[in-house]
């Protein structure tokens, strides 16, 4: 089988075009031949190269408008600007329990374990639990840590009383909403052990709507 002939290149137009500005790669397109070859070409005529990549001083990209440029600016220092933290964030509260010397994920487990993972208002076990402070740590940051301001419950109905009861996860409550929101949901064990009637129908006309009674809330925690 025959070599294949290789391609005539002409040098001087290569090298007049590689001084105007084209880079190797664009010269392998224009002369089509091989990068090595280019290399090898303007090697031998003594011809220094460029370093490759962007050159400074040269903008090779894109030219986007004075608007555009604005915007991204603008987009660069919103990324750079710290986010505001949210006033129920409070940075000067303890990150660590005074008392035990545990961070707050081992703390809230170990307030599970005491409560024997039930639901100290349902008495339900195998739920998905959470620690419920009776006044917002927001509002009273040093009852953070304070175990009689706590209680263990079920995560259905603790979203239940924050979202639906009060309106929201970020309003303060105090231990007065929750014992109101036992009371006009009727539970059939309240959470300090007492008694009381189910009558979650006739109580619910605040809820908007109907709520279920806290034993047959969706264990799942949805």
């Amino acid at each position: 089988m025959p070599e294949p002939t290789p391609r005539v290149i002409n040098v001087q137009a290569l090298i007049q075009d590689y001084i105007t500005g084209l880079s190797i790669q664009a010269l392998s397109k224009k002369y089509q031949t091989h990068l090595r070859r280019i290399t090898r070409e303007l090697q031998t005529a003594g011809i220094s190269l460029r370093p490759q990549g962007p050159q400074p001083g040269v903008w090779t990209g894109r030219h986007h408008s004075t608007q555009a440029r604005m915007k991204m600016a603008a987009a660069k220092r919103s990324a750079l600007r710290p986010r505001p933290q949210s006033p129920y964030r409070d940075k000067r509260q303890a990150a660590f329990c005074p008392t035990t010397g545990l961070g707050e994920a081992a703390w809230v487990r170990l307030q599970l374990r005491k409560a024997n993972y039930t639901c100290q208002v349902t008495g339900k076990r195998g739920v998905k639990l959470v620690v419920h402070h009776l006044f917002s740590v927001a509002a009273h940051p040093h009852l953070r840590w304070d175990e009689t301001n706590i209680i263990v419950v079920q995560k259905a109905l603790h979203d239940q009383f924050h979202h639906q009861y009060m309106g929201g996860c970020t309003k303060p409550v105090t231990s007065d909403d929750w014992n109101n929101f036992l009371g006009a949901l009727g539970v059939c064990r309240v959470w300090e052990g007492r008694s009381a009637p189910c009558d979650c129908v006739g109580r619910a006309a605040q809820f908007n709507g109907p709520l279920p009674c806290a034993d047959t809330v969706a264990p799942n925690g949805s």
